[in-house]
């Protein structure tokens, strides 16, 4: 869902999975499930700018579930501003989060996931946090377990 749901001022409808649009008014309490861990999961789309202005909608007590998405965009956004710095310096992928092992670790998948949206597959819309994770060079090649090196697949 969008910030503009989240905060009450829908200027479009959320997307609840493969279902399709939803109102902020279904759109919310599900959020707030998703908050308290009974639900699977909602993402939140923040333009980069509403991180930086202060006053945001349930930032001013530091409580409830604007408050909550708001402090880990801020921290999600200073760990990607760390990683292209890396990047940049790397002059490509620094590799900052690759692992040795097969399967991407919980701080490879998440940002994977957010990236891709979807499937990679031609006509695939499956969300990305439901696919399978594989390499787009082989692993038992030498290939790093990196986001510079992975990506979501439906495999039918």
């Amino acid at each position: 869902m969008s910030w503009h749901v989240l905060t009450g001022q829908p200027a479009a409808p959320a997307r609840l999975g493969r279902l399709g649009p939803v109102t902020a008014a279904q759109a919310l309490p599900l959020a707030a499930l998703a908050a308290a861990g009974v639900t699977g999961r909602v993402t939140v789309i923040i333009p980069a700018a509403t991180l930086d202005q202060p006053g945001q909608p349930g930032s001013a007590d530091g409580t409830g579930i604007r408050a909550a998405v708001l402090r880990a965009a801020r921290r999600a956004a200073t760990r990607a501003e760390q990683a292209a710095a890396a990047d940049e310096a790397a002059g490509g992928c620094a590799h900052t989060t690759a692992t040795p092992a097969y399967r991407p670790a919980t701080r490879i998948r998440e940002p994977v996931e957010a990236r891709d949206q979807t499937c990679r597959q031609p006509y695939c819309r499956q969300a990305a946090w439901r696919t399978d994770l594989d390499h787009t060079t082989p692993w038992h090649k030498g290939a790093p377990t990196c986001p510079c090196n992975i990506g979501g697949q439906r495999f039918v």
